[in-house]
């Protein structure tokens, strides 16, 4: 996952492996010396410094690998959608599989700036009896 970035073209805006300048740009922030506490470090992180900013979309990317969703692709038809999933806010009962989504295929009726729902694990549906 680490290789991402570097395989966008992007490892030098979002530091590489040189942990240095977010550790200068920390200490910084919140004007310690030696060392900081959990709060400063919190608030630090909070401003989204470049070095760690992937680590969420990467999170996203290595749970949705195995993501099984139990919908069907309304473009391509598969089922189940494997991977990402999207969903219509303005259509009912739209999805579409990450394949779609990225090579950007459509269907009558769907444009891609209607807003969408991004699932990268699949919904659990607890029932209380």
């Amino acid at each position: 996952m680490i290789m991402i970035p570097k395989q966008l073209g992007e490892v030098a805006a979002f530091g590489g492996s040189n942990v240095d300048p977010s550790v200068k740009s920390c200490f910084e922030y919140t004007k310690a010396k030696e060392f900081i506490n959990l709060e400063q470090f919190l608030n630090w992180i909070k401003l989204e410094p470049q070095s760690i900013v992937w680590l969420p979309v990467l999170h996203r990317l290595s749970v949705a690998e195995s993501a099984r969703h139990e919908a069907k692709c309304s473009i391509c038809k598969e089922y189940p959608i494997i991977g990402f999933r999207y969903r219509s806010l303005k259509h009912f009962n739209f999805d579409i599989c990450q394949n779609c989504f990225f090579s950007g295929r459509k269907v009558k009726g769907f444009k891609f700036d209607h807003p969408l729902l991004e699932y990268y694990s699949p919904i659990s549906h607890n029932f209380i009896k």
